[in-house]
């Protein structure tokens, strides 16, 4: 997903970047849409915190067992199955949103919302690994969004991804 986010990345450059991202990469076999066994949590988040000196990274999950905090590296309990703890997670200002998290239409859904009813001028939402059942809804969406926000629909090697900008 490099290919995405380094432009986004680079456009925000001249300020303090809040990155927010659902699904830190559980490696627990009974939670839905894991990574399996040999996963590593937080990977994306030092990934994404190491890539620049200005972003600061901020991470839910259902799994509270691999929550943890580092330097420029927060995380907390959320559960996209239930609103009240993602409107809690978006508390803060973000100027990038990404669910990496359930992988269901649902808690895509949820997700979205909450972070469009958040959204400022110039953030992003983007929804990752979109079910291939699920890519004609997306796409709908991405089309028939108002003119006050940007939107694609992006076919990676494996997975479509869906990509807003608020205007």
């Amino acid at each position: 997903y490099h290919l995405i986010y380094q432009p986004i990345i680079k456009a925000l450059d001249q300020e303090n970047i809040n990155l927010f991202e659902i699904g830190l990469g559980t490696n627990n076999i009974r939670m839905q849409s894991n990574m399996g066994s040999k996963g590593k949590p937080l990977a994306s988040a030092f990934a994404f915190r190491d890539f620049k000196d200005n972003i600061n990274y901020f991470g839910g999950d259902i799994d509270k067992r691999i929550l943890e905090s580092h330097e420029r590296i927060s995380t907390s309990f959320v559960d996209q199955m239930d609103n009240s703890t993602l409107d809690t997670f978006f508390e803060q200002h973000f100027n990038i949103a990404i669910d990496d998290g359930m992988h269901i239409l649902r808690a895509n859904l949820n997700f979205f919302v909450a972070a469009l009813n958040k959204a400022k001028n110039n953030s992003y939402i983007i929804v990752e690994d979109i079910n291939p059942k699920d890519s004609d809804f997306w796409c709908t969406i991405s089309e028939n969004l108002n003119i006050e926000n940007i939107s694609a629909c992006v076919q990676t090697k494996s997975a479509l991804v869906f990509c807003l900008k608020k205007i």
